[in-house]
């Protein structure tokens, strides 16, 4: 699943996927997981029932030296899940709860989709600028509104922004969890 406001930014990231792949552009399906940042995994089982909570997981070790996340342990999670049934987190199906003001957060982000759909670009700005003050460790507002505003999401400034959020949770994006 990608969380994006058009197909058309997903295209070259999912070509060579052998798997449906789902564009959120408005949210709905983040909001409803509770998911914060991208990529995010969850566990699905035959039923489809989510069977593990929302966590930051890699397939491969391509960017560990950003996120300091390494995909062995979840990868073995995986296959003992596969070959074994066995869940790492008993508890798993918990969707996470967003607080008050995240939850305003999310409010304040789709009401700055629509109006940057409607063209009003200063109005979007403010709302953007509401949301990140909301959430401001929820990836999923301020990265993706850096580039709704026309700032790059894989800048400088964002890089400087993830440098401040390591130092604020005293690491990586694997510290937090």
């Amino acid at each position: 699943m990608a969380i994006d406001e058009c197909t058309g930014d997903v295209e070259p990231w999912a070509e060579n996927v052998d798997l449906p792949v789902l564009v959120d552009t408005d949210r709905l399906f983040a909001d409803a997981l509770g998911l914060t940042n991208v990529p995010t995994v969850f566990w699905l089982d035959e039923s489809g029932r989510v069977v593990r909570r929302p966590s930051e997981e890699f397939p491969t070790d391509m960017f560990t030296e950003v996120h300091g996340i390494e995909s062995g342990p979840h990868l073995d999670a995986v296959r003992r899940w596969v070959l074994h049934d066995e869940l790492p987190d008993p508890d798993g199906d918990q969707v996470p709860e967003f607080t008050d003001d995240q939850r305003q957060a999310r409010v304040e982000f789709r009401l700055a989709l629509e109006l940057l759909r409607r063209g009003a670009t200063e109005a979007a700005a403010e709302r953007i600028s509401q949301a990140d003050a909301l959430a401001p460790d929820d990836f999923t507002i301020w990265r993706a509104g850096m580039k709704l505003v026309g700032d790059d999401p894989f800048g400088a400034e964002f890089f400087e922004r993830y440098t401040e959020w390591q130092q604020r949770h005293g690491g990586p994006l694997a510290a937090s969890e």
